[in-house]
């Protein structure tokens, strides 16, 4: 009888994409997974792992895997990674990302990379910003399958960033914002009595309003 493998995944949930991060490094020998790996071995497209994670590399980085330095980098891969470094300075130190946060923050990446491509870094950094859409965001919750269980997901990178431009990067409940004050997207209506993690369900809120 001939054995007949599903070449795909069923599942989209965080572990299911991270387990198969683990199994296309497994395959290759590697410690590592690049773009031409997914590609060629994977059961998932790479655009779904990036509108799921935010970037590649953040994947690579909850999957246990090494992430290498982007030499060759696509336009795509280097605004995911400006979007990825944007929450984490917001989240840390309430601000924009200079250019040094890049290795401060740990990044495999040089700022002088990030200036050739785009101009300059202010530059980039509007790109950045003018990235994340609405129809962008709303396309993340299209890559699961409809029948797949309700499960509560971490938030994807990019929706969350999403969300946090739209309300100006201000609690909008007091107004609080800049440095020193920690911003975190919240459920208007809680995920565990039935609420979405739809635009139109989330807000932005400084710390003491969520704790409060």
């Amino acid at each position: 009888m001939p054995h007949f493998e599903i070449d795909f995944l069923t599942d989209y949930d965080d572990a299911s994409l991270l387990a198969e991060l683990q199994r296309i490094a497994k395959a290759t020998g590697s410690d590592t997974v690049t773009k031409k790996d997914v590609k060629r071995v994977g059961r998932v497209s790479h655009s779904a792992i990036v509108r799921h994670f935010g970037s590649l590399r953040r994947a690579l980085q909850l999957a246990g895997l090494k992430s290498t330095r982007f030499m060759k980098a696509t336009d795509e891969e280097l605004i995911s990674i400006l979007i990825e470094l944007w929450e984490k300075v917001l989240e840390k130190e309430g601000r924009s990302p200079q250019q040094d946060d890049l290795r401060k923050y740990g990044f495999p990446l040089s700022n002088d990379t990030i200036n050739r491509r785009f101009g300059s870094w202010r530059k980039a950094l509007v790109k950045a910003a003018a990235s994340v859409t609405e129809e962008s965001v709303s396309k993340l919750d299209e890559s699961a399958p409809e029948t797949q269980p309700r499960k509560r997901e971490a938030l994807s990178l990019r929706k969350r960033f999403f969300v946090l431009k739209r309300d100006h990067f201000a609690c909008v409940r007091c107004g609080a914002s800049g440095v020193g004050v920690r911003l975190e997207v919240h459920h208007r209506f809680p995920f565990a009595k039935g609420g979405s993690d739809s635009l139109a369900n989330l807000e932005t809120l400084c710390q003491p309003r969520t704790t409060g």
